[in-house]
């Protein structure tokens, strides 16, 4: 990999047809699951800004909109699209009080390894 290649910000390859894929809420989950992560991507066509996706097993997990910069970054590293192409990623559901939303309960994942 060149200095620049970071920059190329084409489309990765993940090897895996989402074309009929559903998608899933985050709080379809529960508070510690752990989902292996076998590719993201930033979805710009919702009705909202453009937020993250995890493409699981069963199907498109939307991540919270406060990921985007992280999955972004994720996107743009080499080493971790290769991670996760090994199956070596996982992200794990949290849950957090927002207190901009009332002290209000909402979901985040944590990014974790796969050994």
């Amino acid at each position: 990999m060149g200095l620049m290649n970071r920059f190329n910000k084409g489309t990765i390859d993940w090897g895996i047809d989402t074309k009929d894929m559903k998608y899933i809420k985050l709080s379809e989950f529960k508070e510690g699951d752990v989902i292996p992560v076998k590719g993201l991507f930033i979805n710009k066509k919702g009705n909202y800004d453009p937020h993250p996706v995890a493409i699981a097993e069963n199907g498109l997990v939307d991540l919270p909109s406060h990921q985007t910069d992280t999955v972004n970054e994720i996107l743009s590293s080499p080493e971790v699209v290769e991670a996760i192409k090994q199956g070596k990623v996982a992200i794990k559901v949290r849950t957090y009080n927002a207190v901009k939303f009332g002290n209000r309960e909402c979901l985040s994942v944590e990014w974790v390894d796969i050994e």
